[in-house]
């Protein structure tokens, strides 16, 4: 087997369980980033908001981690440029959205709120 065929296996069988499993199961893991910091990482919230989409609940989703569609959407982008500096711009854009997104949702003000799962 192709690596790129086991890596599509390997997510396709993660979004299966996923699929199947509640939105408050016990087992679904704690981000190890927040557990020892108490700050919150850009993919805090990012299982259960792939657990909505998973379910069609857009609304949770952006409720969960508000970046992970269109990180996911960045993500294929990369995966299909094939032009260098277009890559490396796009993968810079997305990491300053990345850190700037990280950055406002540690901040304790009601109007950031809205970023933290």
């Amino acid at each position: 087997m192709k690596p790129a065929a086991a890596i599509c296996a390997v997510v396709l069988a993660g979004l299966a369980v996923l699929l199947a499993a509640d939105a408050r199961a016990p087992w679904l893991p704690e981000c190890p980033f927040h557990k020892w910091t108490g700050l919150l990482c850009p993919g805090c919230g990012g299982t259960r908001a792939t657990l909505a989409l998973l379910h069609g609940d857009w609304a949770a989703s952006l409720r969960c981690n508000a970046l992970l569609a269109p990180t996911l959407a960045w993500l294929l982008a990369l995966c299909v440029i094939r032009r260098a500096r277009v890559f490396n711009a796009t993968l810079h854009a997305g990491l300053a959205v990345l850190a700037a997104f990280t950055l406002l949702r540690n901040i304790p003000l009601p109007l950031f709120d809205c970023l933290r799962p």
